[in-house]
């Protein structure tokens, strides 16, 4: 079986692009069946590769939430679903500031850039461009 990587010279490091049920269990130091488990309680949408399933970076991600939710902080699985729309809500309203505050900088940028040609001073209009016939 082939999983696909990517090489990013940035580093000099590989880094994974799809993990298997089984390399997350070992990362997370968990059985596949509890892995297995929470995907189809919290519905994590893998990719069918050959035989196997594989789940991104983000996928990965959202298991170590999952898994930190439910064994390190012990809430139940109602508990944990709730507290990960929480999260994301949460994340969601700051990505939200975030664009707007942007715009607000990229529009105080063209103030300031526009009020600084006003403030130019203009050209000397007595003195002539070029010389007079005399």
């Amino acid at each position: 079986m082939v999983i696909q990587r990517a090489f990013f010279i940035f580093g000099l490091m590989e880094t994974k692009v799809f993990f298997t049920f089984q390399e997350l269990a070992d990362q997370y130091q968990v059985n596949v069946s509890h892995l297995r488990y929470y995907a189809a309680k919290f519905n994590v949408k893998g990719r069918k590769q050959g035989n196997t399933w594989v789940f991104t970076q983000r996928e990965a991600n959202k298991f170590g939430k999952i898994l930190q939710l439910a064994q390190s902080e012990k809430f139940t699985l109602e508990g944990a679903k709730e507290q990960l729309n929480h999260r994301e809500e949460v994340f969601n309203r700051k990505g939200e500031v975030i664009r707007k505050l942007e715009y607000i900088r990229e529009v105080l940028n063209l103030v300031a850039d526009r009020l600084n040609d006003s403030h130019e001073p203009s050209p000397d209009l007595t003195t002539p461009s070029s010389p007079s016939p005399s």
